[in-house]
């Protein structure tokens, strides 16, 4: 299950863009002032068509930040009282200043926290703009992943699930499948990741699920 905590001071509407891909067990909560924040009617219409359980929370003003640090609470007080172990608590923000607070989480174990700047970028992780050379071709192709099948999809999220003790997405799956198969190798796993997720991006992910890597290597390559 998914749980978003829309920042919606910092991402207005556009935090909300997804919404009605969404599963019936998400929930969204959306923390707005109702004295500032105004949400278009067309957005409205999404909210109301989404199956997810949409909740909004007006936040109490008087002190810098005020949002953010109800927010954060309301996120922890969620966590402590999920017991299955098996969802996942997503901040839709702009805002770098959650990370610290996302950071510290994960020295105590909390390791199913992160951050987005929209709903859609969890769901369906944003594409890197394809490099071009100074001649105006295109630079060395981007790996395109591919979908495990599902008993091996299934067999994926389990053990990250088990060694790194977060919950992943059909896309990070598929990450993870396409690159066992373009090599066994430690460094070639992360390298497609780097060549396919970015050089940012790839050094986080791999280093987000790299103990699970052997127990994946050994599931995926029979």
């Amino acid at each position: 299950m998914r749980n978003y905590y829309i920042d919606f001071e910092n991402v207005k509407t556009g935090g909300l863009k997804g919404v009605e891909d969404l599963a019936p067990d998400d929930s969204v909560k959306i923390f707005a002032k109702s004295d500032t924040d105004a949400m278009k009617f067309r957005d409205i219409k999404t909210v109301m068509k989404a199956k997810a359980r949409i909740t909004i929370d007006d936040v109490i003003t008087g002190t810098k930040n005020a949002l953010d640090f109800q927010l954060l609470t309301e996120l922890l007080i969620d966590a402590a009282e999920e017991s299955s172990g098996k969802s996942r608590f997503i901040i839709v923000s702009k805002d770098r200043g959650y990370d610290p607070a996302i950071a510290q989480m994960k020295k105590r174990g909390i390791n199913n926290v992160t951050r987005v700047e929209s709903i859609g970028l969890d769901i369906k992780p944003k594409k890197e703009p394809q490099n071009k050379t100074k001649a105006g071709s295109s630079a060395k192709a981007k790996p395109v992943s591919r979908q495990a099948p599902a008993k091996t999809d299934r067999k994926i999220r389990e053990i990250v699930k088990d060694k790194c003790g977060i919950e992943i997405t059909t896309a990070q799956s598929a990450y993870i499948y396409s690159a066992l198969l373009e090599g066994s190798t430690k460094n070639a796993f992360y390298n497609y990741f780097r060549s396919a997720m970015g050089e940012a991006g790839g050094r986080e992910f791999y280093n987000t699920i790299k103990k699970a890597f052997e127990d994946l290597r050994t599931a995926v390559i029979k």
